[in-house]
């Protein structure tokens, strides 16, 4: 038997085509009842019989249509009614893809999709904490400008005290009684600014803790169900709640509600009233290069953005997180890309096998090479 005649007798055998083909489209059925499955709501009576007859109906329909024309389009003979079989195969395919693909990928990797969904969201939490333990961090660091500025203050009060360094006479007085309390209050504003940080740091570590939950919940058997995600979307209310106050929970609202003392100029001497004065403008010195250090770190506060975590079903979670789980859409895509091979398959196959057998003539040697062939 010649080559010709065995192509002929090989492309002539189709039984195995027909069973990839019925392979293929079984595989699609499946997919797309479990897919549908997973995409529909609830455990209702529809949720159970809609994925079902839609299961049938596709994968009955794709083995009947692309049987026909995987019999039909390799047979042509007129290279247009060829190329118009290829052009219907193609679009076949394109709508395989759309029917089933989605719910092969599903089928195979919605949980982990699921679970990619969480991750996303843990991390963008994780980032938002980050961001608002950097902002108390740079504040913390405010405390000892204020407690710089108490202690400078006071140092002005023991000088006006022992050696009238603003009034020129020795001795307690209204000048250094205002600059001791100018200094208490800032001592009282550093303490106020530890507390302040205390809170915060109590509310990052809950925050943390909370952030483990999700974890060990993603981690879970059931952290892809709708129990598990119900469990996880009660947690986020709370570890939002946390970061959003530690946001708000900030010293530099403290640093510039920080006023000076008000001063009563009536009861006093002129000499007193002028010792005044410079002790208060010592005073607006201090806060005001205060106020700038607190300015600037304002301006490098980061910003916290909200995140919004809602449950989400399989389906979506393939097609909204496809790069996470590229291997589920590989399957379903070569899957459905199988009877349009076959089909190419074939048509080279029938093409090959019209040719008339043309016998090979044996090569034949020359004695001297190129010079004797010429």
């Amino acid at each position: 038997m010649n080559y010709s005649d065995e192509l002929r007798y090989r492309v002539s055998k189709t039984g195995y085509i027909t069973a990839v083909l019925g392979f293929a489209a079984f595989g699609a059925g499946v997919a797309t009842y479990f897919g549908l499955n997973a995409l529909m709501p609830g455990e209702t009576i529809e949720s159970a019989i809609v994925p079902m007859i839609s299961a049938v109906v596709i994968g009955c329909g794709l083995f009947a249509i692309w049987h026909k024309v995987l019999n039909i389009v390799p047979l042509l003979h007129d290279p247009v009614k060829r190329t118009t079989g290829l052009f219907v195969g193609l679009l076949l395919t394109v709508i395989t893809i759309a029917i089933s693909s989605w719910f092969i990928a599903t089928s195979i990797a919605g949980e982990q999709a699921v679970l990619e969904h969480m991750k996303a969201h843990v991390t963008q939490y994780e980032r938002e904490l980050r961001k608002a333990n950097e902002n108390a961090a740079s504040e913390v660091d405010l405390v000892p400008d204020v407690l710089r500025v108490s202690a400078e203050l006071e140092a002005i009060a023991d000088a006006e005290a022992k050696m009238g360094a603003l009034s020129g006479t020795k001795g307690e007085g209204q000048v250094v009684q205002l600059l001791r309390d100018a200094a208490f209050s800032y001592q009282r504003l550093s303490n106020d600014m530890t507390q302040t940080n205390k809170r915060v740091q109590l509310a990052s570590q809950e925050a943390e803790r909370l952030i483990g939950e999700l974890q060990a919940i993603i981690n879970s058997e059931d952290g892809s169900s709708s129990r598990g995600q119900r469990r996880f979307s009660d947690i986020v209310v709370s570890l939002q709640a946390l970061i959003t106050s530690m946001d708000r929970t900030t010293v530099l609202l403290m640093i510039k509600r920080h006023g000076l003392l008000s001063v009563e100029y009536s009861a006093v001497s002129r000499g007193q009233r002028r010792a005044i004065e410079n002790a208060t403008s010592s005073m607006e010195k201090f806060t005001l290069r205060l106020s700038e250090e607190a300015q600037r770190v304002e301006k490098r506060r980061h910003k916290l953005l909200p995140v919004t975590y809602s449950p989400i079903n399989p389906g979506m979670a393939t097609w909204d997180y496809a790069a996470e789980v590229p291997a589920a859409w590989a399957v379903g895509l070569g899957v459905d890309m199988m009877p349009l091979i076959l089909l190419l398959i074939m048509m080279v196959g029938h093409a090959e096998a019209r040719d008339p057998y043309k016998p090979r003539q044996p090569f034949e040697l020359i004695a001297g090479g190129k010079q004797a062939a010429g």
